[in-house]
């Protein structure tokens, strides 16, 4: 295996409610015409309540018309509409400008979520995010689906590869909460952290993190959060 590297850190982002505000689901399904009920996300106790959910919110995109070559079209469409890109694009430069490596680890729309994090100048090969197919069945697609827990294992794995001595993770919701605690140090948005391990029993002792009002207040205190969570893990004194 491959020797940490200490000094390398990597910045991972959750995506849905972290980089873009609202939910790409939510988004393609506008584009569709297609309603979804949204009352039950963040409801989820197991990962395969999280698939049912993605499942039944998938076929009424499906039931839409949904094709993977009109999702590209439409995902382009959706992104254009908007002008939410510009801050998220100057956190990731940000990110970059500190040396650090930058990623996605999302459960949101995979052909939404790689248009747009191409436009951000996150590099493809350091996103993680739910692949989708309408040439398959809905029945087939559990593999394909991005879990709260796939993303713990994700932030595991690539801990294993021994690329990165440092792993930090900013997101704002629950699932994130499996990413979090799996970092050296993180940050939660919009939220309490007591809030986003409500259903994990509270935070991981020991590992440094920072509250922000949101991507705007993160990106204006970029260097202190980033200064103060940086800090303490190489020092070890939380």
């Amino acid at each position: 295996m491959m020797r940490p590297k200490r000094n390398k850190v990597a910045v991972f982002f959750d995506y849905d409610g972290t980089l873009v505000e609202g939910s790409s689901y939510a988004r393609m399904a506008e584009m569709l015409g297609v309603q979804l009920d949204e009352s039950g996300w963040g409801d989820w106790e197991t990962e395969e309540d999280y698939n049912k959910i993605d499942e039944e919110d998938f076929r009424r995109m499906l039931e839409g018309g949904y094709t993977d070559r009109k999702g590209r079209k439409l995902a382009r469409k959706a992104a254009g509409n908007q002008g939410v890109l510009e801050l998220p694009k100057r956190v990731v430069e940000k990110v970059k400008a500190m040396g650090a490596d930058v990623g996605v680890i999302s459960l949101g729309f995979g052909v939404l979520v790689d248009y747009e994090v191409k436009k951000m100048g996150i590099p493809r090969k350091n996103v993680y995010v739910s692949r989708l197919t309408s040439k398959r069945s809905i029945e087939d697609q559990k593999g394909n689906w991005l879990t709260p827990h796939a993303k713990e294992r994700i932030m595991n794995e690539l801990r294993s590869r021994g690329v990165y001595g440092v792993l930090l993770f900013v997101g704002d919701g629950g699932s994130d909460a499996y990413a979090m605690r799996a970092s050296d140090g993180y940050v939660v948005l919009g939220k309490k952290v007591e809030e986003v391990f409500e259903k994990l029993g509270g935070p991981p002792e020991g590992v440094p993190y920072c509250e922000c009002r949101d991507l705007q207040d993160f990106h204006d205190r970029f260097d202190e959060v980033m200064g103060y969570l940086l800090k303490t893990v190489f020092s070890g004194e939380v």
